[in-house]
């Protein structure tokens, strides 16, 4: 009889650790399985025939029969693809070594976790479905045993993550803070805490895009969420600070800040305290803001004037923690006010109030409070230095301030340099104007260079733009002191470090780009390039009247007769 004829009787087989059995082989019987060392206890026996073989399992103590059932169920419809009947039986009985001993690690592994942690209540039920046979409800069980876990890991990073920015933050490092609260947001990205916290950090950097997409996500989980209208406010009102100084988006700026006051205006009518000093604050944003339109003065006024109101009503039962406010939107309503030049006694009564008050914050608290005498020295210095019989007055503030603030650099030159470094260039804009004193005022310049070309090695995002501002008055000087090689260098400089900025953002560095490039077409001593600058100018300009300015210097390069083409070259052929 042919093989394939003797495949249609009964078959009883066994598995075996012995070299495969030829077909014609039909002889039945159980026995022990070796694998890679671990005795099986399982006894399976095979029956039928290759196109329809079933088998039964019996093992050891330990297995339940529910289990043993599906794996019978799960080897039956595998053996279906198998040609050959050897093959077959060899497969299914490796198949069974490894499922018995991946259910006993199984079981000793949960065994071991509840010997740690007895009360968990996720184990004792995966060991339960386990010795019940549900193996899915088991797998179940510790998948989600896992998530829970994957929660415990990933907040425990989030936090451990965003201690180390904060760490760094307080080291006065906020550059090498950043990788650690970006891990933080990463790991928990609706916590709004770590998120908030990340898009300050990029803010303070410089890092808008980045830094305006995670306020975005922000305020969009913030606005779903019910009961958390101060939530919202908070992230409007930082938004609107990224933003505003971009000439070209003035209008959303002022819409959020305008959102978050309304919130917080209605916020304030149930609790005063909690959060009038918020509407106090948005106020003097908005007027910030608005100060940029001429039109709109007398609007920006009336906010500093309503937020200073409610900082001196606050100042009055909590001196220590509101007087600084007070002094701030005094010294914010006096830079409003100089602007009118009939108003500048107005002004300088406000910034010297303000002072007066800083001052008196910094007896009891000058590490706090001395950065913020300088601020106000700084600026008074600003407005008496337009009275040129008042030069030397401005000059002794000014150099007050750098006193000030070169003491406060020596214990933390990474917070107080670069403000050492704009009083510098603010008293040589003052000391240029004295043709005598010249190389006193380039030492000044060069020395507040100096220190931004410096601070800009480390954090260029931050400070290259400021090493162009120093360049660009450098330039401007060296102009007005006739010395047109000198200030092409600087202002040549100048307009190469501040383009790629104006570019990313023309809102911002644009008007200042074109400012640079129209006084470097006017240090040249080539007519083409300058008026090649002056057209590179007026693609960055932003406001209506540079543009006009431009535009006016730029129709001279019309009048130019046209270069006459060079003849044509001949190929030969």
């Amino acid at each position: 009889m042919r093989v394939s004829l003797l495949l249609l009787a009964l078959l009883l087989a066994a598995c075996d650790d012995k070299p495969k059995q030829s077909n014609e082989n039909t002889g039945a019987g159980s026995v022990n399985i070796n694998a890679g060392g671990d005795v099986s206890t399982c006894n399976p026996t095979f029956s039928g025939t290759l196109q329809n073989t079933s088998v039964k399992i019996v093992c050891g103590p330990g297995i339940p029969p529910a289990a043993l059932e599906k794996l019978e169920a799960y080897l039956t419809e595998q053996q279906r693809s198998s040609k050959n009947l050897n093959d077959l039986i060899d497969q299914q009985c490796k198949a069974i070594i490894d499922w018995e001993k991946k259910y006993r690690d199984q079981e000793a592994n949960l065994r071991e976790a509840l010997a740690l942690m007895p009360n968990d209540q996720l184990l004792q039920a995966a060991l339960a479905a386990l010795q019940r046979g549900d193996l899915e409800q088991a797998a179940q069980l510790r998948g989600q045993r896992v998530q829970q876990w994957e929660e415990k890991v990933t907040s425990k990073l989030a936090e451990e993550n965003f201690q180390a920015g904060k760490a760094w933050q307080l080291a006065f490092k906020p550059l090498q803070a950043l990788p650690y609260l970006e891990k933080a947001h990463r790991y928990q990205p609706g916590d709004f805490h770590y998120g908030f916290a990340y898009a300050v950090a990029l803010q303070n950097q410089n890092q808008r895009q980045t830094a305006e997409a995670v306020y975005q996500d922000l305020l969009k989980t913030a606005r779903s969420e019910p009961g958390k209208p101060g939530r919202v406010a908070l992230i409007l009102n930082n938004l609107a600070v990224l933003v505003d100084d971009d000439t070209s988006r003035r209008g959303e700026a002022e819409g959020q800040y305008q959102e978050a006051l309304k919130i917080r205006r209605q916020l304030a009518q149930d609790n005063p305290k909690g959060y009038l000093p918020d509407v106090a604050m948005t106020l003097n944003n908005l007027a910030v803001l608005v100060t940029g339109d001429t039109r709109r003065r007398g609007e920006a006024e009336g906010q500093y004037k309503e937020a200073l109101k409610i900082y001196r009503q606050l100042a009055q039962d909590n001196p220590k923690g509101y007087l600084p406010d007070v002094a701030m939107t005094l010294n914010n309503l006096a830079a409003l006010v100089k602007a009118d030049t009939r108003r500048r006694g107005e002004a300088e009564g406000q910034y010297k109030e303000a002072l007066k008050i800083r001052r008196q914050l910094a007896q009891d608290n000058p590490a706090v409070y001395l950065p913020y005498v300088a601020t106000t020295l700084n600026n008074l210095a600003n407005l008496v230095s337009d009275d040129t019989s008042r030069r030397g007055e401005a000059e002794g503030q000014y150099k007050e301030a750098l006193k000030i603030r070169r003491q406060l650099a020596q214990d933390n030159p990474a917070v107080y340099l670069p403000d050492v470094a704009m009083t510098l260039n603010n008293l040589a804009n003052l000391v240029k104007t004295d043709t005598s004193r010249r190389d006193e005022a380039e030492e000044q310049y060069k020395e507040a260079l100096k220190i931004r070309r410096q601070l800009a090695q480390d954090n260029p995002a931050v400070f290259m733009p400021d090493v162009a501002n120093t360049l660009f008055a450098l330039g401007l000087a060296q102009l007005q002191w006739q010395d047109k090689p000198q200030a092409r260098i600087a202002l040549q400089e100048a307009a190469d470090l501040l383009r790629p900025f104006a570019q990313q953002a023309p809102g911002v560095f644009g008007d200042k780009q074109a400012v640079i490039l129209s006084l470097l077409a006017k240090a040249g001593d080539d007519v083409k390039r300058a008026c090649q600058a002056l057209e590179e100018a007026l693609g960055f300009a932003q406001s209506e009247n540079i543009k006009a300015l431009l535009t006016q210097a730029r129709a001279a390069c019309d009048k130019l007769p046209a270069r006459p083409k060079p003849p044509a070259t001949q190929r030969q052929r």
